[in-house]
């Protein structure tokens, strides 16, 4: 089993929220980290500066496509940050975790 962490963030926390708890709710996530941040960034040739609320979201990699679509669908940016990050290691009790809070696996 390949399992993931896929970011993607917001300036908006209802935002967040919502896309969190309907990834879980749906089993494409077991769980999802809603963190406060200040991010800077150039966009359309200026230097932006922000708070914004990056999502963590523990999943395995056959629902990153899924998980990826849904973001897109909605998220307010244009663009929106989609970043799947494999986990290399981790408890074999918190892999077993994901793995049984997730929906059937194809």
């Amino acid at each position: 089993m390949d399992y993931i962490i896929i970011k993607t963030a917001t300036d908006n926390y209802k935002e967040a929220k919502s896309i969190s708890k309907n990834l879980v709710e749906n089993k494409l996530a077991s769980a999802v980290h809603i963190q406060k941040i200040e991010s800077i960034y150039r966009w359309q040739n200026k230097v932006e500066n922000i708070k914004e609320y990056t999502l963590s979201i523990r999943t395995i990699k056959s629902n990153f496509q899924k998980i990826s679509d849904y973001i897109k669908n909605n998220h307010h940016y244009i663009t929106p940050e989609i970043l799947s990050i494999k986990i290399e290691n981790g408890s074999p009790e918190f892999l077993s975790w994901i793995e049984e809070n997730l929906g059937p696996l194809n």
